[in-house]
Protein backbone atom coordinates (compact mmCIF):
# COMPACT_ATOMS: atom_id res chain seq x y z
CA UNK A 1 0.00 0.00 0.00
CA UNK A 2 1.03 3.42 -0.48
CA UNK A 3 0.54 5.93 2.33
CA UNK A 4 0.83 9.06 0.19
CA UNK A 5 -1.97 7.77 -2.62
CA UNK A 6 -4.56 10.17 -3.36
CA UNK A 7 -7.93 10.32 -5.13
CA UNK A 8 -6.00 12.15 -7.81
CA UNK A 9 -3.83 9.16 -7.92
CA UNK A 10 -6.90 7.32 -8.14
CA UNK A 11 -8.36 9.72 -11.22
CA UNK A 12 -5.49 9.52 -12.73
CA UNK A 13 -4.30 6.02 -13.39
CA UNK A 14 -8.23 5.02 -13.79
CA UNK A 15 -8.17 2.99 -16.85
CA UNK A 16 -4.51 0.89 -16.10
CA UNK A 17 -6.58 0.05 -12.91
CA UNK A 18 -9.87 -0.93 -14.40
CA UNK A 19 -7.66 -2.71 -17.19
CA UNK A 20 -8.59 -6.62 -17.44
CA UNK A 21 -5.52 -6.89 -20.16
CA UNK A 22 -3.35 -9.96 -19.42
CA UNK A 23 -6.67 -11.80 -17.51
CA UNK A 24 -10.11 -13.11 -18.18
CA UNK A 25 -13.26 -11.92 -16.45
CA UNK A 26 -15.63 -14.79 -16.30
CA UNK A 27 -19.09 -13.66 -16.83
CA UNK A 28 -20.41 -16.38 -14.73
CA UNK A 29 -19.36 -19.96 -13.62
CA UNK A 30 -20.59 -21.69 -16.45
CA UNK A 31 -17.32 -19.05 -18.34
CA UNK A 32 -15.37 -19.79 -15.29
CA UNK A 33 -15.73 -23.63 -15.41
CA UNK A 34 -14.86 -23.82 -19.33
CA UNK A 35 -11.88 -22.12 -18.20
CA UNK A 36 -10.77 -24.16 -15.75
CA UNK A 37 -11.76 -27.34 -18.19
CA UNK A 38 -9.25 -25.53 -21.04
CA UNK A 39 -6.11 -25.03 -18.57
CA UNK A 40 -6.68 -29.19 -17.23
CA UNK A 41 -7.30 -30.80 -20.72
Amino acid sequence: TNPKLTVEDVRDNWDQIRSEDGYTVPTGPGDEFAALMKAFT
